[in-house]
């Protein structure tokens, strides 16, 4: 006595109790219909069948699978180089995982760049995931507070994520000792002086020089200065350098001098058309 398999509707002796679970996957009629879903059907694929069922599957039911091992093979070594090959070095904080080598990141700015030779000439990092990702949580941890813990790092945060008008690192500020500067457009934040010589200590006038081309241009609406606004501006600062004694010079030392070269013997062999331009030149900045 023989039975025969619907291979439309899945009956005959398929149909059983015991060997329904062992029945092959049944493939329905085509038709016309685009299925753009995505799914992966069971009859599509090539192969054995699929283990679609978690407990036939412990029972071995179904080829086994086995998780891939690395060779011990000294010659099969290149075969795995995700696994011979970490993507960083060991070197600095460890502040993550790769999930296709399984090894350790221990990518650490600092570190990097203070390594001697020099691994990297720019160790930038990016952050980059989905929202609720983990980023501020990594940042936080592995670029700022785990940092501290060590001798000689310090950390300059700019944060714009408020909570209770405030950023989010303010209470990390004040661990620290230190006040945090806030910065707002209602004169009620922080005042900072562009020309205190800590902040360009070690590049001089020029570096406060390009600082205040980089103030003015953003001031005039990202409006680029003029080579003769340029010379305008350094003129008057070099001016106030030399007149302001005792205390650091502050941006309303600087306002008088724009323009003002009569006085300067640096520009004494200009002719009176550029002298003219120098001066017209500072008073527009």
């Amino acid at each position: 006595m023989s039975s025969q398999i619907d291979e439309t509707t899945g009956k005959g002796i398929w149909a059983l109790p015991v060997l329904r679970a062992f029945a092959p996957p049944v493939e329905p009629i085509q038709s016309d219909v685009d299925d753009s879903s995505g799914e992966i059907l069971p009859w599509s694929p090539n192969g054995t069948q699929l283990r679609v069922k978690a407990g036939p599957a412990r029972r071995g039911f179904y080829a086994p699978s086995l998780d891939g091992a690395p060779t011990t093979t000294r010659q099969a070594e290149i075969l795995n180089t995700a696994i011979i090959g970490p993507p960083t070095g060991t070197k600095g904080v460890v502040n993550g995982r790769d999930v296709l080598s399984r090894t350790t990141i221990s990518h650490d700015p600092v570190t990097a760049y203070n390594s001697v030779p020099r691994e990297v000439s720019s160790p930038n990092v990016i952050a980059m995931g989905d929202v609720g990702a983990g980023k501020s949580a990594h940042i936080k941890c592995n670029y700022v507070l785990r940092p501290l813990l060590l001798a000689g790092r310090r950390a300059v945060v700019f944060d714009k994520k408020d909570q209770a008008g405030e950023g989010e690192y303010s209470n990390v500020v004040r661990h620290y000792g230190f006040e945090p500067i806030r910065f707002t457009t209602d004169r009620t934040g922080t005042t900072l002086n562009l020309l205190d010589p800590m902040i360009v200590r070690g590049t001089g006038i020029q570096g406060q020089a390009r600082l205040l081309n980089i103030v003015t241009r953003l001031a005039r609406g990202d409006q680029a200065l003029t080579g003769w606004e340029e010379e305008g501006v350094r003129a008057a600062l070099r001016m106030t350098l030399e007149r302001v004694g005792g205390r650091a010079p502050v941006l309303a030392d600087v306002l008088p001098n724009l323009g003002n070269i009569v006085d300067d013997p640096e520009y004494a062999a200009l002719s009176p058309t550029a002298k003219d331009d120098l001066h017209r030149a500072g008073l527009s900045v």
